[in-house]
């Protein structure tokens, strides 16, 4: 399986990539307005305005970044979902689960990049 992009997050040094099958086959087919903004992804893992844990699962950290599209889904915000694996080995690496325009950070999750 051959990757659509590998970048690093800055807020635990750990590798993240996206598969090209999750890219086209998960994130694009469910979110066609994503199509062509792989760059914003990778961007927004690698510099995000903030990055939050999950609400629904503590391997997943949610990145957000503001990200610019057309009418109507200028929302405001592109929001990346990084799953992450290997904690207990010392080998930590994440994978992209999915990416879409949001208003902003969902409720329930827990800032947890930058620190306060």
């Amino acid at each position: 399986m051959f990757d659509k992009f590998t970048t690093v997050s800055p807020h635990n040094n750990a590798p993240v990539r996206c598969s090209r099958r999750q890219w086209s086959g998960h994130i694009v087919a469910n979110h066609p307005e994503m199509a062509g903004h792989e760059d914003a992804v990778e961007r927004t893992i690698r510099e995000p305005l903030a990055v939050y844990r999950s609400d629904v699962d503590r391997r997943r950290h949610v990145f957000y970044r503001p990200l610019r599209l057309p009418p109507p889904l200028d929302l405001g915000y592109l929001r990346v979902v990084v799953e992450y694996s290997g904690e207990s080995s010392g080998r930590l690496r994440g994978w992209v689960v999915t990416a879409f325009p949001v208003i902003g950070p969902k409720k329930g999750e827990v800032l947890i990049w930058p620190e306060r």
